[in-house]
């Protein structure tokens, strides 16, 4: 047969008949049959040329002898009659086929992704979990669940007590795992070993690996390995405890002292930064990443890269005043790289005071923590009874219904109104000279 022949081998009994053509890729076997006043062609399957083969009834994996082509011309041809008797045709037996196919090739389909959802790992979908949600959530949430998943093992001069290397994080050890493994039982067991060891950490990755299983239930690769969530266990939950409400704050009568310790320390860039947490009420990320360009003398603003704005890489800001006394301490830095608060590296902003905070609070005999500063603010507006969404803009806080009916985004100069007043308070409460603008220059008079 020449390449594009087509041949008649043998007519089929009880119709049609066994065809062969010789294509590009080889020769195929059809059935042709009459449908109505048109030729129609079914095809068979490609012809088996290996020499002991070419008498057999039965196809084999390569393909068809002559003898199993007719066989199966011949069951072709009895489907046909038998259905042109009964009032249908080949084309309804045709399109039976096909969907048993599409039935049999979706159950192979899914007992695959069965047995591969069986054995994928922890470390697998949580690679993917983070590339897919990272759009979506701020710089530091990432973090948070970076640092929480880490092998640990590198070398640190801090923060290791002494083992000179970090520790590995409290969802490392479920990495290697399948995800089948992670049961109840496992978090339970898992929960029951960091609560005496870390239990912040843990209950925060406990939500985080929550979230996470959660994901995997909802995700088509990974919803046939995880059943319910594990993390739900509320025997886990219990093992690690609730956490502890914070309540450290400044109150008026420590404000002196305080002030008098902070503004005596001797690395004045961070005594600087201390007073601005006080007196802004923001977090304390946002203060460390204040650039020079963020201070705007002309219109006495101050721009913050607010924490629950950013997402997915996208600095979300908020302005807020730049009061008198902040200005003046902040003008007095100097300027040794893009951060106001810069570190060693003056092309980095600083790490959090928390030494220089111990040290002020030992020597004032107060005690409050770097995030109580934020929650002093709060607390001090109070007294001068400042309307409760004027704090939340300036401390950017989402707005709460039941705190303000109408939140209203106030503007810069309405703020600032507010804002110089609660810092003009404090100052005074604290019996530190309360700043005054004289030409460009801003000196700091007492009060009489």
């Amino acid at each position: 047969m020449t390449e594009g022949e087509t041949i008649t081998l043998t007519k089929i009994e009880p119709a049609g008949a066994l065809q062969a053509r010789n294509g590009k890729k080889g020769i195929i076997f059809f059935w042709r049959y009459s449908q109505g006043t048109t030729s129609q062609r079914l095809p068979i399957g490609p012809y088996d040329p290996t020499p002991g083969h070419v008498n057999k009834h039965t196809p084999t994996a390569a393909g068809y002898s002559i003898a199993a082509a007719i066989k199966a011309a011949e069951a072709m041809a009895v489907q046909h009659v038998t259905a042109k008797a009964e009032g249908s045709g080949m084309g309804e037996i045709l399109q039976q086929q096909k969907q048993a196919k599409a039935e049999a090739k979706a159950k192979q389909e899914a007992a695959a992704a069965a047995t591969k959802a069986a054995e994928v790992t922890c470390g697998e979908a949580w690679t993917e979990y983070l590339k897919e949600r990272e759009p979506h959530w701020g710089k530091h949430h990432l973090a948070d669940h970076i640092r929480m998943a880490k092998a640990g093992g590198e070398t640190a001069k801090r923060g290791t007590r002494g083992r000179g290397v970090t520790i590995a994080g409290p969802l490392h050890e479920f990495l290697p795992m399948r995800l089948r493994d992670i049961t109840p039982q496992r978090i339970e067991q898992w929960a029951k070993k960091h609560a005496g060891e870390r239990p912040t950490m843990a209950r925060l990755s406990l939500r985080i690996v929550r979230a996470f299983l959660n994901w995997c239930s909802e995700h088509t690769g990974y919803a046939q390995a995880v059943t319910g969530n594990a993390a739900k266990s509320k025997k886990a939950r219990e093992a690690l405890g609730p956490a502890g409400v914070k309540t450290d704050a400044l109150l008026r009568e420590q404000l002196p002292a305080w002030f008098a310790a902070v503004r005596g320390l001797k690395n004045q860039t961070r005594a600087a930064y201390l007073q601005t947490m006080l007196l802004t009420g923001a977090r304390p990320g946002e203060v460390l990443e204040i650039k020079w360009d963020d201070i705007n003398t002309q219109w006495r603003g101050l721009t913050l890269r607010d924490k629950d704005e950013s997402k997915g890489g996208i600095d979300g800001v908020r302005t807020i005043p730049l009061t008198p006394y902040v200005h003046h301490i902040l003008n007095r830095l100097p300027r040794r790289g893009p951060f106001v608060f810069a570190g060693k590296d003056p092309e980095n902003y600083m790490s959090e005071a928390h030494k220089a905070l111990a040290s002020a609070c030992s020597a004032a005999g107060v005690h409050v923590t770097i995030h109580g500063l934020r929650r002093s603010f709060t607390s001090l507006t109070e007294w001068l009874e400042v309307p409760v969404g004027v704090v939340a803009q300036i401390q950017g806080h989402k707005p709460s219904a039941t705190a303000e009916k109408h939140y209203t985004v106030r503007p810069l100069d309405l703020l600032r109104l507010h804002h110089e007043r609660i810092e003009k308070w404090i100052l005074e409460q604290a019996g530190v000279p309360l700043p005054q603008e004289s030409g460009q220059a801003i000196q700091l008079v007492k009060k009489a």
